[in-house]
């Protein structure tokens, strides 16, 4: 793509800097669960039914975009019979996916600008799990440009992002507020409306928008969190998600 801007400068930086941090004061498997945010196998288990709610299938292509260190990956392991291509900003934690997954179908790449490692009309699916919510909107939207790209006809694109309709999200924004450090990883809102706008000079078709707090994924287990709640029947995911189609 001819208007990339390498990611090298602000994204990789500060995602190195937080595996640094992180790797300097814990073991290994912390250092991994705590880089994608905590709870690893819980939020695995949610990614991984939000695919199923939305009609996953064991023959499709599913492409991870910021699969840091391989959540939805081991989850989709021991079902998915299609390929499955993650990708991430640093290499130790695209090897740890790597090596915990280890299956001849599923493939991790370091990116290094808002791209997919991947020919045209390969994807049945692809998902940016908590990846809208730390780029900035020329990169969410260069990213849903290349979704389409190398996305199959009749498609799903699944992305969550922080939102400021949304009362529970309003922490993370004090939060960044709070925090100087000149290379944190940054926490960004995406509006509706932005989204909706994207789409339309896409031309992709938002099938549906779950606010942060609402209890829409279903799930077949007790799945109980470091907060002490404990969902059953149908769960919410915290961000909000967008369930978007490509053309048909």
């Amino acid at each position: 793509m001819d208007d990339q801007v390498p990611l090298v400068n602000y994204y990789t930086k500060s995602y190195s800097k937080l595996f640094e941090s992180l790797s300097l004061s814990h073991s290994k498997e912390d250092t991994m669960n705590l880089f994608v945010g905590g709870e690893f196998q819980k939020f695995g288990y949610l990614e991984e039914r939000i695919l199923r709610s939305i009609g996953l299938e064991s023959n499709w292509n599913i492409v991870d975009v910021g699969c840091g260190s391989g959540r939805l990956a081991l989850r989709l392991k021991g079902f998915l019979e299609g390929q499955y291509l993650g990708t991430d900003l640093v290499d130790d934690v695209l090897d740890y996916a790597n090596s915990i997954v280890n299956r001849p179908n599923f493939s991790f790449h370091r990116v290094e600008d808002c791209t997919i490692p991947s020919t045209e009309n390969f994807a049945d699916a692809i998902v940016f799990f908590s990846v809208f919510t730390h780029l900035y909107d020329e990169d969410c939207f260069r990213y849903l440009k290349e979704s389409k790209r190398v996305s199959k006809n009749n498609a799903l694109i699944v992305l969550s992002f922080f939102d400021f309709e949304e009362p529970n999200h309003w922490w993370v924004f004090d939060q960044a507020l709070k925090n100087p450090d000149p290379n944190k990883v940054p926490s960004t809102f995406l509006s509706k409306s932005a989204l909706r706008k994207w789409c339309e000079v896409l031309h992709l078709e938002i099938e549906s928008i779950y606010a942060g707090s609402e209890a829409w994924i279903p799930i077949e287990k007790d799945i109980g969190f470091d907060d002490q709640s404990n969902p059953t029947g149908n769960a919410e995911f915290g961000q909000s998600v967008a369930v978007i189609r490509t053309s048909s």
